[in-house]
């Protein structure tokens, strides 16, 4: 099983946006090549990744991608405490999400770093 996906989708294709998508949703780090735009403006999630390429810069957008694929994969554990009703509330939150609370936690995180890009 791939560890990520690179896909080229300067013609664009119901076919490539649907593996694309199945690719971000197995959670797959999912870059998106294109000669026309870089998708990456329109498109914000945290496994899309999307670039304008030519064919002298192809090889480094790749490859600046793969290390980026490389420091994702290098997660470490941090421990927390939480009261109570911290916790009661990140399992009901995290269940109507249908994800973990870690997931969770990763998601809220991720946001507030687009909002502070923004």
């Amino acid at each position: 099983m791939a560890d990520a996906v690179v896909i080229d989708v300067s013609n664009e294709d119901f076919q490539l946006g649907h593996e694309a998508t199945m690719a971000i949703d197995a959670k797959k780090p999912t870059l998106c090549l294109s000669v026309v735009e870089d998708w990456s403006l329109k498109i914000k999630h945290e496994y899309f990744f999307g670039a304008r390429y030519n064919p002298q810069t192809v090889n480094g957008v790749i490859q600046d991608f793969l290390v980026h694929v490389r420091e994702m994969s290098k997660a470490r554990r941090f421990n927390l405490f939480l009261y109570p009703h911290q916790i009661t509330y990140l399992e009901i939150t995290a269940q109507s999400e249908h994800m973990s609370i870690a997931q969770y936690m990763r998601k809220l995180i991720n946001m507030d770093q687009q909002l502070r890009r923004a």
